[in-house]
């Protein structure tokens, strides 16, 4: 019997199928590269058909990553970029003189240097996207001053940008070309107006050209423009000042602490910075394109989280004209859900933030999970890697798509990680698949790789009925109708 049941196995498993496997994959794959898909292993080809959630990153992903300065508003007074502009080259207020300075100072982006000679405008950046633009407005407002700015106040410190504390300092001379060492510093942040409004207690009015106290009413005027700006699909930036004094010495480790423990206190506002960054032109039929697949599409992006709503709606994320449910719904038991997907949810979109996130427990998550439009807003790093984990414990099959370093661990712990040409070298080594040419490319990578499956299907059809069926048939027919053998020949 054991004879006959391994010999049966053995003949049943048709000879072609490891080779027949291997062809489809290749010419898959050969078909994704004309495409501009790089799938870096055949086994991201057969995966790809199986895809039902793809959760993709804003910046440069969804966007264009050219970010414009568009508004320039103070807690008491709002403009257009290039209104603002004309105001500062006929000598405006200070508080945009001021403003002016925060830009050129507190930023760690440079033009490239072969591109000087274009109009500011059109000229290459060197650092991040935001940072870019703000420089460019710097630039066009007062450029006979940029250099100036620098070379008065030289860089004595700095603590960079980073997605997990969302701001960025710098430690300047106090006084224009003089030394610091006695007189303190001029202290500049600039970062997220949620992560640091509540460190701020004065603020530059416009209407009056000087430093007011940020009082509860002022608070709630900041809200409303923050909240209008967002609105608008613009990406805030808040900058801020103070004078800064330490008894540590500058370069030391305990300089250093000081200046985490104690710079961002008794703020100033200066003003903030509403950018926009245009949607791909592909980027809505995208969407669409991979909704009609069956694959569920989310955003999973860094940004505040009524600006990530806006631009869900612009690229067709959300698609109902109500407002999307929060975390409040699912905490308050309005939505409930198991992992077998039984029970109820209030509706069908959904907005969480960082803070949100991390308040979530694992029956929370069978809600969240359940949901077909979703946005996640002022993720970290590590958030974006506990969404594809908990969307993958409920037998999700999920796509992540980034260009950044933030969306490394994501993309590695997807089922395929898909990174943009365009993306860094830690986001391109961590992917599975790579994007070479426009974003609507991962419309044609789905396609192809549930192409591989049909290619599958009917090669095992046409294997098993060719030989392994014709094998199999005597055995059947000898041990359930006792049939004889048939036995060959010497």
């Amino acid at each position: 019997m054991l004879f006959i049941v391994m010999g049966c196995v053995v003949a049943f498993i048709p000879e072609g199928m490891p080779v027949m496997v291997a062809m489809v994959l290749l010419l898959i794959a050969k078909r994704m590269k004309n495409n501009n898909i790089l799938p870096k292993g055949l086994s991201t080809v057969e995966t790809l058909g199986c895809v039902n959630v793809i959760c993709s990153d804003k910046t440069g992903t969804l966007t264009e990553n050219k970010m414009v300065v568009t508004t320039v508003a103070f807690v008491d007074a709002q403009f257009q970029a290039d209104a603002a502009i004309e105001l500062h080259t006929t000598g405006g207020a200070e508080a945009l003189n001021q403003l002016h300075r925060a830009a050129v100072l507190c930023n760690d982006a440079s033009f490239d240097p072969i591109t000087m000679d274009r109009p500011v405008m059109e000229r290459e950046v060197q650092g991040n996207a935001t940072d870019g633009a703000v420089l460019k407005f710097a630039e066009f407002a007062k450029a006979d001053s940029t250099r100036l700015v620098y070379d008065e106040r030289p860089r004595k410190y700095q603590i960079p940008f980073n997605s997990k504390n969302k701001w960025m300092l710098t430690l300047h001379d106090s006084n224009a070309g003089g030394s610091s060492e006695k007189s303190g510093f001029l202290l500049l942040a600039k970062g997220a107006p949620d992560v640091l409004l509540p460190k701020c207690t004065k603020y530059w009015s416009m209407k009056e050209n000087k430093v007011l106290t940020l009082d509860a009413a002022a608070k709630a005027e900041f809200s409303k423009m923050q909240e209008r700006l967002s609105r608008n699909a613009e990406r805030v930036i808040l900058l801020c000042q103070r004078d800064f004094h330490s008894e540590e010495e500058l370069g030391t480790n305990a300089f250093g602490e000081d200046v985490m423990e104690h710079g961002l206190e008794d703020l100033s506002i200066i003003g903030v910075f509403g950018i926009t960054d245009p949607p791909r032109a592909e980027t809505a039929s995208t969407v669409a394109a991979c909704r009609r697949a069956g694959a569920r599409f989310f955003m999973v992006t860094g940004d505040f989280k009524l600006t990530a709503a806006a631009i869900a709606r612009n690229v067709g994320i959300f698609t109902h004209p109500e407002e999307p449910d929060s975390y409040e719904t699912i905490a308050n038991g309005a939505a409930y859900m198991n992992k077998a997907g039984e029970g109820h949810r209030p509706g069908d979109m959904l907005l969480l933030d960082g803070p949100s996130i991390a308040k979530l427990v694992d029956d929370d998550w069978n809600v969240v999970c359940s949901y077909p439009e979703i946005v996640f807003a002022r993720t970290t790093p590590e958030q974006k890697l506990r969404i594809v984990n908990e969307l993958r414990a409920r037998d999700n099959v999920v796509a992540v798509t980034g260009d950044g370093v933030n969306d490394a661990p994501a993309l590695r712990a997807a089922d395929v990680g898909i990174a943009i040409a365009a993306g860094s070298d830690v986001a391109l080594e961590a992917a599975d698949l790579v994007l070479l040419d426009k974003f609507d490319s991962i419309v044609e990578a789905i396609r192809l790789g549930r192409l591989v499956f049909q290619n599958l299907q009917k090669g095992i059809a046409y294997l098993l009925s060719a030989g392994s069926y014709s094998e199999i048939w005597p055995v059947i027919l000898n041990v359930f109708f006792g049939v004889p053998l048939p036995r060959m020949s010497p």
